[in-house]
């Protein structure tokens, strides 16, 4: 596709062991969009919030379930936070978004 040869720059990010799934949704509510990685070599998510300069900044790492195989976001409790909630080999898990509005 001709568009790709467009993006001056590519911006890598090291994510944890075996990521398998990733997923984009505005964790803190300032606008940006935010990257979410789920790792399942690690049986952790990692959250990378927007620097709003073009990039992201060092992740927030949570541990879910052995496994992890996938996550949705959807705001679980009603807070107006996207919430994440995983599956895993053991059951799923919900981490509810505890940061600031």
């Amino acid at each position: 596709m001709s568009i790709l040869r467009n993006f001056p720059t590519s911006l890598v990010l090291t994510t944890g062991n075996q990521t398998n799934a990733a997923g984009v949704t505005d964790v803190n509510g300032d606008g940006w969009p935010d990257l979410v990685l789920m790792n399942n070599g690690n049986s952790d998510l990692s959250v990378f919030l927007n620097d709003e300069a073009g990039g992201f900044q060092v992740p927030y790492t949570f541990a879910v379930g052995v496994s992890p195989q996938q996550f949705r976001v959807a705001d679980i409790d009603g807070d107006g936070r996207p919430d994440l909630v995983s599956v895993t080999s053991t059951g799923i898990e919900v981490t509810l978004n505890r940061t600031k509005k």
